[in-house]
């Protein structure tokens, strides 16, 4: 009796280390993605005028500094 009593208190100091590991995983992973929905709403562009774009100056993908020209955007109706 004594040595179930024990081996179910090893299993719950297990099950409870186990619970601990992945409860700090899932913060990790909630923190991960919460970082790349920063980096995916840093990555939309908005133009602050209304027209089309006459022509681009980067492709999808292309890493650019802050500032650099994307597109060139002409107003269809002034």
């Amino acid at each position: 009796m004594q040595a179930n009593f024990a081996r179910a208190e090893s299993a719950l100091a297990t099950a409870k280390g186990e619970i601990y590991n992945r409860q700090a995983l899932l913060r990790q992973r909630k923190a991960e993605l919460s970082l790349a929905q920063k980096a995916l709403a840093d990555a939309n562009l908005t133009s602050p005028l209304d027209g089309v774009v006459q022509a681009r100056q980067a492709s999808a993908g292309e890493l650019l500094a802050v500032g650099a020209p994307v597109a060139t955007i002409v107003r269809v109706d002034p």
